[in-house]
């Protein structure tokens, strides 16, 4: 069992991450671009998984690869706006890739 103070500093890590990923995609003016867009082609729905999955790939590979850090890992909370920005098909690749970076660390 996780003792209260590991949670709540497992939480923090986890919110700052996510704070600074968005911070960073966030001041791309072709992320802008592509989030805003009324209607996206293939081409630029698969531009926007990329802004979105490749930062935090390097999350989930962190992961794997330092034993007992959990917090660098945001993939679940990704899969869930990917669904609610991109659509079902769109989380279902971003998770493979996220999913791909667990395999390739180990």
């Amino acid at each position: 069992m996780y003792e209260p103070k590991i949670v709540l500093i497992s939480l923090l890590i986890k919110l700052g991450v996510a704070a600074a990923v968005s911070a960073v995609t966030a001041r791309a003016l072709t992320f802008q671009r592509l989030l805003f867009a009324e209607r996206r082609t293939t081409g630029q729905t698969v531009g926007l998984l990329a802004f979105l999955c490749i930062p935090l790939t390097l999350g989930v590979w962190i992961r794997f690869i330092v034993t007992n850090f959990y917090a660098a890992d945001i993939g679940f909370e990704t899969v869930i706006i990917l669904g609610v920005l991109l659509g079902p098909w769109s989380a279902l690749l971003g998770g493979a890739v996220l999913s791909l970076a667990r395999h390739v660390a180990r």
